[in-house]
């Protein structure tokens, strides 16, 4: 029997050991483990931060787009602007081309008329002088 005991408390002092032995490692693991969540909150914070930062750049990006596309619009609009100008001015252009045309023509028969009144006229005072100067 004190064979048996003495093995028992072999047994009770190697189970008290490999328990000693399983505590110290899980007291091991656990600071391991609550290093690494330490760890992690710390990279949580540090993303959580970057996340509202991008967001942030989002928001700014986005607003950036939209003043762009407002400043496209107002361009477009003005261009288009530009165009009915431009198309106006063209078809007055024309008509003043148009115009300018007709008094040209107008003018040549006008000078011609004039020319051939004032050739009337001379025509008519040489003939009075003929006359004057030799009476027949």
């Amino acid at each position: 029997m004190e064979e048996r005991i003495a093995k028992l408390e072999a047994i009770a002092d190697s189970t008290v050991a490999a328990v000693a032995a399983l505590r110290t490692d899980m007291n091991e693991r656990f600071r391991l483990v609550d290093t690494q969540l330490a760890e992690l909150r710390r990279q949580k914070v540090d993303t959580e931060l970057i996340l509202t930062r991008l967001e942030a750049q989002a928001i700014q990006i986005e607003e950036l787009r939209q003043g762009m596309d407002r400043r496209f619009k107002d361009t477009d609009r003005r261009f288009d602007q530009m165009d009915r100008r431009l198309e106006h001015l063209e078809r007055r252009l024309d008509e003043q081309a148009g115009q300018i045309k007709e008094l040209r023509s107008d003018l040549r028969y006008m000078a011609r008329w004039l020319f051939g009144t004032q050739f009337a006229i001379a025509l008519f005072l040489l003939g009075l002088a003929a006359k004057t100067f030799y009476p027949s």
